[in-house]
């Protein structure tokens, strides 16, 4: 087996360990799709002016939505939020996504 074989499979049953949610996102007209996800209601972050602000983001695997992408809409726990941004994690292929409160 190859280190990325061996990577991945080590990524994939870390991450079913700490999802801690559920995200749904609903196209206009479209089927809702559900994915798994690692939730942080005020994650810290130092925004453009040097001030630690917080902000609502998730940790989630790439195919569980291929085309998330920044002004989507997605409910967690019952609270829609809009995406803000969506950034890619060199830590075993992962995104991170910054939301807002819809």
């Amino acid at each position: 087996m190859t280190f990325a074989a061996i990577e991945a499979r080590v990524n994939t049953s870390v991450f079913a360990r700490l999802v801690n949610a559920s995200a749904t996102y609903t196209p206009g007209g479209g089927a809702p799709t559900t994915f798994d996800c690692v939730f942080d209601a005020s994650q810290a972050f130092i925004d453009a002016n040097g001030m630690q602000t917080l902000q609502p983001v998730l940790h989630m695997q790439p195919a569980a939505l291929a085309n998330l992408e920044q002004g989507m809409q997605l409910n967690i726990n019952a609270v829609n939020y809009l995406v803000r941004s969506v950034e890619p994690l060199a830590e075993g292929g992962y995104r991170r996504v910054a939301l807002a409160r819809a």
